[in-house]
C-alpha cells in the first residue's frame, strides 16, 4: 500500500506537467528573428514570479518593433523545475521583431494581417 502511494505521488505530478507556450503579437507583420533572442534561455524564481535580472527594453532588441514574443517551456526546463520543485523556473524565449515598413515576409500564399496599433 504505502509503495502504491509513493508511485502515486511521484507519477501524478509528472503526469500533470507539460509543455506549453504563451504568444503574443504586436499586430505587425514578422520579420526575422533578433539577434541571440532565439530561443533564450530566460532564468526565474518562484514559479516564474522573481525574475534575478532587469529585462531588456524591447527597443533596444528590435529597433523597428517587435512583431512576437514566444516564451515557452521545454522539457528540460519542466525537469529543472520540478526537480527544484518551483524555486527555479526557467523559460525559452522568442523574439521575433518586425519587417521593415513595405516589406513582408511570410509565406507565398499568406495574406499579412491588418496592424491592430498604429
Amino acid at each position: 500500500m504505502k509503495r502504491r502511494l509513493a508511485t502515486a505521488c511521484v507519477l501524478v505530478p509528472l503526469c500533470c506537467s507539460a509543455c506549453g507556450e504563451a504568444v503574443v503579437r504586436s499586430g505587425r507583420p514578422a520579420g526575422a528573428v533578433a539577434p541571440l533572442y532565439d530561443e533564450r534561455w530566460h532564468d526565474s524564481f518562484f514559479f516564474g514570479t522573481l525574475d534575478p535580472a532587469e529585462a531588456a527594453p524591447l527597443s533596444t532588441i528590435c529597433p523597428q518593433g517587435w512583431s512576437e514574443i514566444r516564451a515557452s517551456s521545454t522539457f528540460l526546463a519542466g525537469l529543472l523545475q520540478w526537480s527544484t520543485l518551483g524555486i527555479y523556473t526557467p523559460t525559452t524565449v522568442t523574439v521575433v521583431c518586425s519587417a521593415p515598413s513595405g516589406v513582408y515576409i511570410g509565406a507565398p500564399s499568406e495574406v499579412p494581417l491588418a496592424p491592430l496599433c498604429r
